[in-house]
């Protein structure tokens, strides 16, 4: 009763948080967060269109990759040996034209055995998702995966979309985990609410049902708990956010990630004691519809026991 007591303060928190940063102008500025600004993204979209670069970064926005990795934990069970996960994040689905028709020809064709979404399904950090809602309906139709789709809210997304998505199909792990099962073995999924900007995420909510030495993947917006997940034990920490920079400058990199973290950590893959970590590129916009020398990407995790020799399985 005590948990599930504290489960429910966190939502009205992030219920409240809501409703207060977009009524108080002076609360928005007090969290200085890249999305906030919106005088910034006036301007480069400015700078965009003056230099002519705008359309060029629009069809960069649509360019998505279907990128495969494969990621070996030490104590995955054997029955989850080649285990794929599809990982979308960041989708911000309603910010390009033309998004959720690519997203919706790239998935089809991938065969998963789960999908998991690490957060920011829309591109306003505030407003109805009803048209959000339409989208996602049509790329969910798409995605073949039989051991179901698990999601996060990201700093972008509102407290109503839990619903909304959970009716598409996607399971919302809101500060929760639950096991996934394959021939008497667990690997446990966790999931965390965004830890960026509302900070209303618990880790030790999320984990309270994980048994100690299980495997456990968490499904976080951001890679800002890196820390605490490596202490916790945590196999595998799947994230998004920083759009590894949206916009990078060639041989210097991302000026910004907007993320407390090491900017190691910032994209791809990462290790932190350990703990593996992904950091999804992102496969919509955020602030700005553009993107350079930072393609959008779609996500296939191929789980590999550590255990089992290569080429004996």
């Amino acid at each position: 009763m005590v948990m599930r007591n504290h489960a429910t303060d966190l939502l009205h928190k992030r219920k409240a948080g809501e409703v207060a940063l977009l009524e108080n102008w002076f609360l928005r500025r007090q969290h200085f967060h890249i999305e906030n600004i919106t005088g910034l993204h006036a301007l480069v979209r400015g700078v965009l269109r003056c230099t002519g670069l705008r359309k060029r970064g629009e069809r960069n926005a649509r360019a998505l990759r279907v990128n495969a990795y494969t990621v070996t934990l030490p104590g995955l069970p054997r029955a989850f040996h080649h285990y794929r996960l599809l990982h979308l994040s960041d989708m911000h689905i309603d910010g390009v034209t033309g998004l959720p028709e690519a997203l919706c020809a790239q998935v089809c064709g991938i065969h998963a055995d789960a999908c998991v979404f690490t957060g920011d399904f829309r591109y306003k950090t505030s407003g109805p998702c009803a048209s959000v809602m339409r989208y996602m309906e049509k790329v969910v139709r798409h995605i073949h995966a039989p051991d179901g789709m698990y999601g996060v809210l990201g700093n972008h997304d509102a407290y109503e979309e839990v619903a909304a998505l959970e009716h598409l199909g996607i399971r919302m792990l809101m500060n929760a985990a639950l096991p996934l099962r394959r021939a008497g073995e667990t690997v446990w999924l966790a999931g965390i609410d965004d830890p960026h900007y509302y900070e209303c995420d618990d880790l030790e909510s999320a984990c309270a049902s994980v048994p100690p030495g299980a495997c456990a993947i968490l499904l976080a917006h951001s890679p800002e708990r890196y820390a605490e997940a490596a202490a916790r034990g945590i196999a595998l920490y799947l994230c998004g956010h920083t759009h590894a920079g949206q916009m990078c400058i060639p041989h210097l990199g991302a000026p910004m990630v907007n993320a407390r973290c090491p900017r190691a950590y910032a994209a791809g893959r990462w290790q932190h004691g350990r703990m593996q970590g992904f950091t999804n590129a992102g496969a919509g916009c955020s602030c700005v519809q553009a993107r350079f020398g930072c393609p959008p990407e779609i996500a296939l995790l191929e789980l590999h026991c550590a255990e089992i020799e290569p080429g004996s399985a």
